[in-house]
């Protein structure tokens, strides 16, 4: 006959072991899909810095959002499910959009008269900011550890840019 009291701490044991192995492999798709956002926006910087060399930049960033909007609409295919265009933030989505098209024009015309690395250098100031933002803004509050080390990688970025 077994021991009650085994069972149960065995069983919460490995239900751990489950939870801890399903969260590290969401950790690792996390971290594989971030290194392919960073791919991904590396190329764009590169085909902004590329054609604003040959076409003013508010034409680049027409078609940088031409582009994205087919994109999209393939993706989402309004035909089959129109209300994929509903939403209950109104307002907040559309400050998101204004936001990203304000800082994509901002990018593109930094990318005419500073080197890609540069930009690119630059950019890595982002984590901090985000941190910084992130406790206001959406009660997601940095540890002091990696808010510690978001700030050393951020005296890199300054090393880096002078």
């Amino acid at each position: 006959m077994t021991d009650p009291s085994k069972t149960a701490v065995s069983a919460p044991a490995s239900k751990l072991d489950v939870d801890s192995h399903s969260e590290s492999r969401t950790r690792r798709i996390g971290i594989l899909l971030m290194c392919g956002c960073y791919v991904c926006f590396a190329c764009l910087d590169a085909s902004a810095k590329y054609l604003g060399q040959h076409l003013p930049t508010m034409e680049v960033v027409w078609a940088r959002y031409l582009g994205a909007t087919i994109l999209a609409l393939i993706a989402v295919n309004p035909f089959s499910s129109p209300n994929v265009f509903r939403t209950r933030h109104f307002w907040l989505q559309n400050i998101r959009a204004l936001t990203l098209f304000a800082s994509t024009i901002l990018n593109f015309y930094a990318l005419r008269s500073l080197q890609l690395a540069d930009t690119v250098s630059i950019s890595f100031a982002m984590p901090l900011v985000v941190a910084l933002l992130a406790g206001p803004m959406l009660g997601e509050w940095v540890g002091p550890r990696r808010l510690a080390a978001i700030c050393i990688g951020f005296v890199g970025v300054l090393v880096v840019t002078r």
